[in-house]
């Protein structure tokens, strides 16, 4: 049901949505797309990897996509995260969100260019 929201969220704010109900699920969806301008990951999904290793995957192999770390339980310490990565706990608030990730993205197309 969160996922659900967090793609109306996103869809309601004009995104193009790939939704993954797993860490392989997301996985499989990162190796098959390179078209991916930002990851919105839960730290906790169901199966491996979780979202701290899909953020680092995601970071080796897609260097302009923005990744967004969100978790109601975890909360990791901003040294620990890389420079495109951000961390917000839940709950957050939808227009944040989507504002963060809109700054995130435009910040990853200049860093690229």
């Amino acid at each position: 049901m969160i996922r659900a929201v967090a793609v109306a969220i996103f869809r309601s704010a004009d995104f193009e949505v790939l939704e993954a109900g797993s860490g392989m699920a997301a996985l499989m969806i990162l190796q098959h797309r390179v078209d991916v301008d930002a990851a919105f990951l839960d730290v906790v999904m169901p199966s491996v990897p979780d979202g701290f290793t899909l953020a680092r995957f995601i970071e080796a192999t897609t260097p302009a996509c923005a990744i967004l770390l969100t978790s109601g339980t975890a909360c990791p310490m901003a040294s620990t995260l890389s420079t495109r990565t951000r961390f917000i706990g839940k709950p957050y608030d939808a227009r944040q969100v989507v504002a963060l990730v809109n700054d995130m993205i435009r910040s990853a197309t200049l860093l690229s260019n």
